[in-house]
């Protein structure tokens, strides 16, 4: 059943992504953007877990801790992948996002959970990084540069974090219900969002008017609806999942799937590094699976 968890999970985060993109098309991205993303994100998430747990919500010390973890990095790799999409192309800020899941949580496995490190985890965790530095090599400076990779980097170890907190929620002590534990994220995402977005616009929480149309707010919640279903699944996998088997799967698989979705509706067609990238990717990440 796992498994089936899993490959549930690996659609709808795939999906995600063509609703991301779609919404910085839109709005032509920023960080203003970013933070009512996560603003409306949250929102959606505190009503749909709240109803989804029956309206009956448990919290404990460690919930309210790995929710704030998770939450803090959901909201800084939201407006960087925003940012890094609309800087470069959707495959390589996907990259960077599914590598920063899969190496931090691996190495939160190592030195938390105590899970065994093998010949084979430390190979792939190299070949994941040679893949990182060859598709960076060389990049168009006026279209992407430096600024560019320093927010794949944030999306790198944001969504690293979000992996570890996820990991971390389903196995501590104190755990709750799924449902429980992404309703108490989205309220933490819904505040930190408010925060952040009265410190980036000084009138407050006015915002462009065709932002509030549906045909903008439609991406973002179709994107919420598969990210929170995507949440669900993962979240139930890793109950009975080890990481370093769960998070290896679940990033390649989203790799090959979103390269594949991103040239079907947005035309982007991955050169030659990327290819080799994601091949050395992929490779590195089916290192995991021989362990």
């Amino acid at each position: 059943m796992e498994y089936f968890y899993l490959a549930v999970a690996i659609l709808a985060f795939s999906i995600q992504f063509i609703f991301s993109k779609k919404y910085e098309l839109m709005t032509k991205g920023g960080v203003k953007s970013g933070v009512w993303f996560s603003f409306v994100k949250g929102f959606i998430a505190v009503f749909l877990f709240l109803i989804l747990s029956g309206f009956s919500i448990r919290v404990t010390a460690s919930t309210i801790s790995w929710a704030l973890v998770y939450s803090v990095a959901t909201v800084v790799c939201s407006i960087c992948s925003i940012l890094a999409i609309n800087r470069g192309s959707v495959g390589k800020v996907t990259m960077f996002l599914l590598s920063g899941g899969l190496i931090l949580p691996f190495l939160a496995g190592v030195l938390m959970w105590d899970e065994k490190l093998g010949f084979m985890k430390i190979i792939g965790t190299l070949i994941i990084f040679l893949a990182i530095i060859i598709q960076n090599i060389g990049s168009e400076k006026s279209k992407e540069g430096t600024f560019f990779f320093i927010l794949c980097m944030v999306v790198f170890t944001a969504n690293g974090l979000i992996s570890v907190a996820s990991k971390g929620a389903e196995i501590s002590k104190g755990r709750v219900p799924t449902n429980n534990f992404l309703f108490v994220c989205g309220i933490f995402i819904f505040l930190i969002s408010s925060a952040v977005l009265l410190v980036v616009h000084n009138d407050g929480f006015k915002l462009p008017r065709f932002q509030f149309r549906p045909i903008f707010i439609v991406p973002i919640v179709l994107y919420t609806a598969m990210n929170s279903t995507g949440n669900v699944f993962s979240l139930s996998a890793a109950r009975v999942m080890d990481a370093s088997v769960q998070f290896p799967i679940l990033s390649a698989a989203i790799v090959v799937i979103t390269a594949f979705l991103a040239y079907v509706f947005f035309k982007e067609k991955p050169g030659k590094k990327d290819l080799l990238s994601i091949g050395l990717n992929t490779l590195g990440i089916l290192c995991f699976l021989f362990v």
